[in-house]
């Protein structure tokens, strides 16, 4: 027996995705375990998770040293945030930089969960520039450190360079960042949509909000 294709505008059941507005229902999806969960069950779930997250704050501090480490921020007009293998890319463009008299600092992420808000606040305070650099195609990380330090620092943002499906990054995308970002040229590497920060008119961010 053959069974007619399904119509899912005919069906009693909505295709959700789980992912997309306006069927989204959760805001770091995939971390549901069913799309038909009971909405007060999910969010105890997330809860839960939450708080086991924010109980590994003190042995992570304890036991790592830290949720990050920093290199050279305190007086640096641009700092490279960066995660895991990109770390070194950053490390190597650092050199670079201060061979060419740019003041720049380091701060690899060590933990993600929990994130280290309150740190980045401290360190960020005072700097123009901040580039993130990363191995994957949405740019999670500097997504991450803008709402991380959103009214604490007035630097420029710039999410990227960005390489992924195996792809390696080469130093000079990360040194290319720095020296456009504080020049005020514009990008080659990165689109203008990954530019945030003080850079960004507020105005246009309040027009997204109110539009989302």
């Amino acid at each position: 027996m053959k069974l007619p294709p399904r119509d899912a505008w005919r069906g009693a059941v909505p295709v959700l995705d789980a992912e997309n507005p306006p069927a989204r229902l959760s805001r770091d999806a995939p971390v549901q375990k069913s799309n038909f969960m009971a909405y007060n069950i999910h969010a105890v779930w997330q809860q839960e998770v939450w708080a086991a997250v924010e109980r590994s704050r003190k042995y992570i501090n304890q036991y790592m040293g830290g949720l990050l480490t920093a290199e050279n921020v305190d007086d640096a007009e641009a700092v490279i945030i960066a995660s895991g293998s990109a770390a070194a890319q950053s490390r190597e463009a650092v050199r670079i930089c201060a061979e060419k008299g740019i003041k720049i600092g380091l701060i690899k992420v060590r933990s993600i969960r929990p994130f280290p808000t309150q740190e980045l606040r401290q360190l960020c305070g005072k700097t123009k520039l901040i580039v993130v650099p990363e191995f994957n195609y949405v740019g999670w990380l500097a997504k991450e450190v803008a709402t991380a330090i959103y009214g604490y620092s007035k630097a420029k943002i710039i999410g990227g360079p960005r390489v992924y499906g195996g792809q390696s990054m080469p130093v000079e995308l990360i040194v290319d960042e720095v020296e456009s970002g504080l020049t005020g040229k514009k990008s080659t590497n990165v689109a203008m949509s990954s530019i945030m920060g003080g850079a960004v008119n507020q105005d246009d961010v309040a027009h997204f909000m109110r539009s989302i």
